[in-house]
C-alpha cells in the first residue's frame, strides 16, 4: 500500500473549521506537538496552520520523478468561524478576479478551472512578486504582496521509490531559489503501516527547515523510528505564507507553497 499522501490543502480546509478564532487548530504541526515550537522552527510556513475566516491558497505539488504538477487554487470567506462560505467580496490573484457564484468563489464566477486553467493562472505565480487582495465595496480589506518562490524539484531521483541507506547520512538536493527569504522544509511522513509484518504503529511526522542552498544532510536521527523496508514519504517543500487582521475586523492567509513529494524506503 502507497503511503498516505499529505496535501496542505487539507490543511487550508481544517484551519477554517475550528470552533474558536485566534487558536490554532488543534493537530500535529509537521510533527511539533505545539503551535508555539512550530513556530519557533518552521519560520513563516506556521502560517499554514493558522485560523483565519478567509484567504488564498495556491499549491504546485509533484511526485517522484513525473513530469506533471497538480496544482491547486482557491480562494474562500466567511462572516465568522460559526457560519456557511459565503460571499465576502471579490478576491484578486494579481489581475485575475475571483468571484463567489452562489456556491463557491471562482475565477469571473464561473465554472471550476480544470487542471490546465489552474496552471494557466497559477504557474505565472511562481518566481515573481505578486499581489494579493481582497475587495469589497469599493474598498480593499486587505492587500498583500510577497515573492512566490520558485517551483521545487528534488534531483537525482530513479524508479519508482528511493532507497535510503540506514547506515549512512542521506544528501537531498534540489534546484535552490536565491530570493527566497524562508528556507526549505523537509517534512518525513510515515502512516504506521508495515505491510511485510501485516502491522500497524504510529505515524510518525517530523520536520525541520533548512536553508534553501539546494542541499542538505540528513542524519539517521531524521529516520528514528522508521523500520527497514516500510514505505514513507519525504516532502521538499518551499512556499510563503502571510496572516493579515484585515480592517474588518476578520483574519486572512494568503498561502503559496510547492512541493516534491519522494517515495523512500530504509535499506540496509
Amino acid at each position: 500500500m502507497k503511503n498516505i499522501i499529505i496535501s496542505l490543502t487539507v490543511i487550508f480546509i481544517l484551519m477554517l473549521s475550528s470552533c474558536k478564532k485566534d487558536e490554532p487548530v488543534q493537530q500535529n504541526y509537521f510533527g511539533f506537538e505545539t503551535y508555539e515550537e512550530a513556530a519557533a522552527n518552521l519560520g513563516v510556513h506556521i502560517h499554514y496552520f493558522d485560523v483565519v475566516e478567509g484567504g488564498i491558497n495556491v499549491q504546485a505539488t509533484r511526485q517522484m520523478t513525473s513530469d506533471h504538477i497538480s496544482w491547486q487554487l482557491g480562494t474562500v470567506f466567511r462572516s465568522d468561524m460559526f457560519s456557511e462560505f459565503k460571499d465576502g467580496g471579490t478576491y484578486y490573484l494579481n489581475d485575475n478576479k475571483f468571484t463567489y457564484n452562489g456556491e463557491a468563489y471562482r475565477l469571473d464566477g464561473g465554472e471550476r478551472l480544470d487542471h490546465d486553467g489552474k496552471e494557466a493562472i497559477a504557474a505565472s505565480m511562481y518566481g515573481q512578486n505578486n499581489t494579493f487582495r481582497l475587495e469589497r465595496d469599493g474598498e480593499d480589506i486587505f492587500n498583500i504582496q510577497y515573492y512566490v518562490p520558485e517551483l521545487i524539484e528534488v534531483s537525482n531521483i530513479e524508479g519508482n521509490i528511493l532507497e535510503i541507506d540506514n547506515n549512512n547520512n542521506f544528501n537531498l538536493s534540489w534546484n535552490a531559489d536565491s530570493n527566497n527569504e524562508h528556507g526549505v522544509v523537509i517534512l518525513l511522513a510515515w502512516n504506521g503501516l508495515n505491510m511485510a509484518e501485516h502491522s500497524s504503529n504510529q505515524e510518525v511526522s517530523r520536520a525541520i527547515k533548512v536553508d534553501d542552498t539546494g542541499n542538505t544532510t540528513l542524519d539517521s536521527n531524521f529516520f528514528k523510528d522508521i523500520p527497514l523496508g516500510v514505505d514513507f514519504s519525504i516532502y521538499a517543500i518551499r512556499g510563503n505564507a502571510d496572516l493579515k487582521e484585515a480592517i474588518d475586523d476578520r483574519s486572512y492567509s494568503a498561502l503559496s507553497y510547492t512541493m516534491h513529494r519522494i517515495s523512500c524506503k530504509l535499506v540496509e
